[in-house]
């Protein structure tokens, strides 16, 4: 397992935009060390460095911001957002080989964006969107976890549900007996949707008065690691759904085996927003984590296919998803080993 299981390309999620307040912020996002600020120079401004100072190399992160620019706490070389070196308190003379690497950052939807592979393919049309952040009068409430567990084996239980069965007793437990359909969208997106007909009434007749229910989880996989679910509960026999609840899943890699698992759902009429929360987090925290973890452990640095796993008809979504991946992998890798040997061959 290596650091060649991300797709550099793509934008991954940050941070959510209040955790990146005065202070200088640190997080490791596909094994590179990133330090994201905001310019006070020009409010609002994001800038996105390596959080690495190319003298001795210092957590750029530790330093404090001066005039708008970024200071070691080291020996106090000053970075400009471009990660030029801009000045150097011992001297009047500003070493020309200091600079940092850089990355474009955007801000949308109260969520920070990074570009880690190439700039020049940065195009912030095609940063994910959650529509429900922005819309009128919707209640969202979100949250962070960090997994120690590959970004695709959250991705896989993400796109299989029926482990809601045994994995989740608050969210129907063993009456979550759905059907299992998957299909490619048009655009490259992967959907799988999970459907029980018939099933106790999990809500409670307080909110559905019927004792059964119909529920249908229907999640779309987006490259590389977004993933949006839209959970619709029904009265039996009936698509029209009394309870609605649509959520992100946004997964980032930390590093190889660490993930950085970004979620928000929307809050139901009639729902405390701390329902919905502490839901969540007893799902993803308290349930979903200890398992995928467990398997990283069980796998070691072992690639999934190399361990010729038994397939489960509810796994179609997930095995669509990793070859869809594998296959845009592929085509970056080809891209890139093109392009080395064009600027070798040119130099």
């Amino acid at each position: 397992m290596n650091q060649a299981t991300f797709l550099r390309n793509a934008w991954y999620m940050f941070a959510w935009s209040d955790e990146v307040l005065a202070a200088p912020f640190a997080r490791t996002i596909l094994g590179e060390p990133v330090v994201v600020y905001r310019n006070s120079a020009e409010a609002g401004d994001l800038t996105a460095l390596m959080d690495r100072c190319p003298h001795r190399f210092a957590p750029l992160s530790k330093g404090q911001l001066v005039n708008g620019n970024i200071e070691c706490p080291y020996h106090g070389l000053q970075f400009n957002g471009a990660g030029k070196c801009v000045h150097n308190i011992f001297s009047s003379a500003v070493p020309a080989a200091a600079k940092v690497k850089t990355y474009p950052i955007q801000e949308v939807d109260q969520a920070l964006w990074i570009w880690m592979g190439d700039p020049a393919l940065a195009d912030v049309a095609t940063i994910p969107l959650i529509d429900y952040h922005h819309a009128r009068d919707s209640r969202w409430v979100s949250g962070l976890t960090t997994a120690k567990a590959d970004y695709r084996l959250l991705s896989d239980n993400l796109m299989d549900l029926s482990h809601t069965t045994l994995i989740h007793p608050g969210l129907g437990g063993r009456d979550y007996m759905p059907k299992v359909r998957s299909w490619e969208q048009p655009n490259g997106d992967v959907v799988a949707s999970f459907t029980t007909e018939n099933m106790n009434n999990f809500f409670g007749e307080e909110v559905i008065p019927a004792p059964f229910v119909r529920h249908c989880d229907t999640i779309r996989w987006s490259p590389p690691s977004t993933h949006y679910l839209a959970s619709q509960t029904s009265h039996v026999g009936s698509e029209e759904a009394v309870v609605s609840i649509y959520s992100a899943h946004i997964l980032t890699p930390e590093t190889p085996t660490s993930t950085h698992y970004f979620w928000s759902s929307t809050v139901p009429d009639g729902f405390p927003e701390e329902v919905i929360r502490e839901t969540l987090i007893q799902a993803f925290d308290r349930e979903d984590k200890p398992m995928v973890e467990a398997v990283q452990v069980r796998m070691g640095d072992a690639e999934l296919w190399d361990l010729n796993p038994v397939l489960l008809p509810s796994d179609v979504g997930g095995v669509r998803m990793r070859r869809k991946l594998e296959a845009l992998l592929k085509a970056e890798h080809a891209q890139a080993n093109a392009c080395a040997v064009e600027s070798a061959t040119s130099s």
